[in-house]
């Protein structure tokens, strides 16, 4: 593909804005297509009917806003000069050795050095996988954050603003809501830390920043609606502030995900490239071909996972080899 006449960063950022305007539409279609209450008899054998056509509709509109967003995503990769393919690892072709040749074991050797070679620069594109340990600390912060907002201090500031018309006070009831709060944040934690790779990075995102966007909603845009007292709200007259409050939230969700997609495809450089490289060696030394040094606890788990591969991968360059 051509060189962009565009910068680079301006048609990376013109795709995602396209990425998230379409599902926004979509939203906003949705939103606006809905009909006021109609007070209406409607006879229960028409429901099951109704149900299955409705299923029918949204299956099928669902398979053409498919196609549709991938075709106009296309055209627009295609306007912005982006190559999806760009970074990506081609195999050269396959050609068929002699034993019998002279030159047949240095050949032999230099698709062997070749192969890890393009192993290696396919492990430094990819993000560094934490161990466990730091898995489970960074969910735990994480999950400490959206726990203590949500389970804990929104349910004591109902307490709290309610005093009057209940027969307990936040005295009475902290010490239950810290142990809930302190459970789930363990439980939700350990649940994360069993993710690994972009899986992670999005969920913690994702956690991350409802616990995030929850503190903001309580400290700065609660102002303007009313108080959880148990009595009847017209959510009409706070169309303004429930606009406010739902673009902050989606603006701080999709920021955490954006940017923890680009983390997974930003960082993985350096230290991926530096774990892989003293796993191996650099090609034609001796660490290359005897293996690798023993690696740090923390890192052990992702130095197996690279070798486990490397060893599948030259292997089925040599087998392409003597074939």
């Amino acid at each position: 593909m051509r060189d962009s006449g565009l910068p680079r960063f301006a048609a990376r950022i013109g795709l995602v804005a396209s990425d998230v305007a379409f599902p926004l539409v979509i939203a906003l279609v949705l939103t606006l297509g809905f009909a006021s209450p109609a007070y209406a008899y409607v006879d229960p054998s028409v429901m099951t009917y109704t149900i299955q056509a409705l299923a029918g509709v949204a299956v099928a509109l669902s398979a053409v806003l498919g196609v549709v967003w991938r075709r106009m995503r296309r055209h627009l990769l295609h306007i912005l000069r982006i190559d999806e393919n760009e970074g990506k690892q081609v195999e050269g072709a396959v050609h068929a050795l002699d034993p019998l040749a002279f030159d047949y074991r240095d050949r032999l050797d230099r698709a062997e050095s070749e192969a890890r070679r393009m192993k290696a620069k396919q492990a430094s594109n990819k993000p560094e996988t934490l161990c466990w340990r730091a898995r489970f600390l960074f969910s735990l912060v994480a999950s400490l954050m959206l726990v203590y907002t949500f389970a804990v201090v929104a349910p004591l500031e109902i307490v709290a603003s309610s005093v009057n018309s209940l027969l307990f006070t936040v005295t009475d009831v902290w010490v239950p809501f810290a142990v809930v709060g302190l459970a789930g944040t363990v439980v939700l934690a350990l649940a994360l830390s069993l993710l690994r790779g972009r899986a992670f990075n999005v969920c913690f995102a994702v956690v991350a920043a409802v616990g995030v966007a929850g503190f903001v909603q309580a400290l700065f845009l609660n102002g303007s609606l009313p108080a959880a007292d148990g009595t009847q709200v017209v959510w009409d007259d706070y169309t303004t502030a429930t606009v406010v409050s739902a673009v902050v939230w989606i603006v701080l969700i999709g920021s955490a995900v954006f940017l923890s997609l680009r983390e997974s495809l930003g960082v993985k450089g350096t230290a991926a490239r530096g774990d892989h490289r003293r796993a191996i060696g650099e090609p034609g030394s001796p660490a290359h071909r005897a293996g690798a040094r023993r690696p740090t606890p923390c890192r052990g788990e992702a130095l197996r996972h690279h070798r486990r591969r490397l060893g599948g991968f030259v292997e089925r360059q040599h087998n392409h080899v003597r074939t």
